[in-house]
Protein backbone atom coordinates (compact mmCIF):
# COMPACT_ATOMS: atom_id res chain seq x y z
CA UNK A 1 0.00 0.00 0.00
CA UNK A 2 2.29 2.90 -1.69
CA UNK A 3 -0.30 5.82 -0.33
CA UNK A 4 0.14 4.00 3.60
CA UNK A 5 1.54 7.05 5.74
CA UNK A 6 3.47 4.02 8.02
CA UNK A 7 5.27 3.12 4.76
CA UNK A 8 8.40 5.59 3.76
CA UNK A 9 10.89 5.25 1.31
CA UNK A 10 15.00 5.29 2.81
CA UNK A 11 15.68 7.90 -0.21
CA UNK A 12 13.17 9.82 -1.84
CA UNK A 13 15.28 10.60 -4.85
CA UNK A 14 15.17 6.63 -5.65
CA UNK A 15 12.27 3.73 -6.86
CA UNK A 16 11.50 1.55 -4.62
CA UNK A 17 10.54 -1.05 -7.20
CA UNK A 18 13.20 -2.34 -9.68
CA UNK A 19 12.36 -3.84 -12.90
CA UNK A 20 15.04 -5.79 -14.57
CA UNK A 21 13.04 -8.14 -16.64
CA UNK A 22 10.17 -7.89 -18.58
CA UNK A 23 8.88 -11.10 -20.73
CA UNK A 24 5.49 -9.78 -22.69
CA UNK A 25 3.27 -12.04 -25.14
CA UNK A 26 -0.17 -11.28 -26.40
CA UNK A 27 -2.18 -12.19 -23.20
CA UNK A 28 0.82 -12.60 -20.79
CA UNK A 29 3.32 -10.29 -19.14
CA UNK A 30 5.78 -11.32 -16.33
CA UNK A 31 7.65 -8.49 -14.46
CA UNK A 32 11.11 -9.80 -12.68
CA UNK A 33 13.02 -7.10 -10.39
CA UNK A 34 13.26 -6.85 -6.80
CA UNK A 35 11.88 -4.09 -3.50
CA UNK A 36 14.15 -2.21 -2.43
CA UNK A 37 14.94 -1.35 1.43
CA UNK A 38 12.07 0.63 2.99
CA UNK A 39 10.38 1.88 6.43
CA UNK A 40 7.45 0.45 7.82
CA UNK A 41 6.15 2.24 11.04
CA UNK A 42 9.73 3.44 11.58
CA UNK A 43 10.96 0.23 11.43
CA UNK A 44 14.06 -0.08 9.06
CA UNK A 45 12.80 -3.52 6.55
CA UNK A 46 16.00 -4.34 4.33
CA UNK A 47 16.07 -5.13 1.12
CA UNK A 48 16.47 -6.49 -1.52
CA UNK A 49 13.03 -8.28 -1.98
CA UNK A 50 13.05 -10.28 -5.56
CA UNK A 51 9.98 -10.42 -6.99
CA UNK A 52 7.89 -12.32 -9.67
CA UNK A 53 4.84 -10.69 -10.97
CA UNK A 54 2.40 -11.94 -13.80
CA UNK A 55 -0.36 -10.36 -15.54
CA UNK A 56 -2.88 -11.95 -17.83
CA UNK A 57 -4.78 -9.60 -19.99
CA UNK A 58 -8.58 -10.63 -21.98
CA UNK A 59 -8.74 -9.60 -24.86
CA UNK A 60 -9.76 -6.26 -24.29
CA UNK A 61 -6.38 -5.75 -22.83
CA UNK A 62 -7.77 -5.30 -19.02
CA UNK A 63 -5.73 -7.56 -16.33
CA UNK A 64 -7.91 -10.76 -15.45
CA UNK A 65 -5.40 -12.27 -12.84
CA UNK A 66 -3.08 -11.17 -11.34
CA UNK A 67 -0.05 -13.80 -9.33
CA UNK A 68 2.65 -12.35 -7.63
CA UNK A 69 5.87 -13.92 -5.82
CA UNK A 70 7.72 -12.05 -3.22
CA UNK A 71 10.52 -13.46 -1.30
CA UNK A 72 10.02 -11.88 2.13
CA UNK A 73 12.76 -11.67 4.06
CA UNK A 74 12.88 -14.35 7.51
CA UNK A 75 12.76 -11.64 9.69
CA UNK A 76 9.55 -9.82 8.43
Amino acid sequence: NWQNPAFKKVDDKKPILKLDRLFVNDSTAIGIGYFDSFYWQNDYVPGPWEFAITLTFNYKGKIIKQTDFINYPIAF
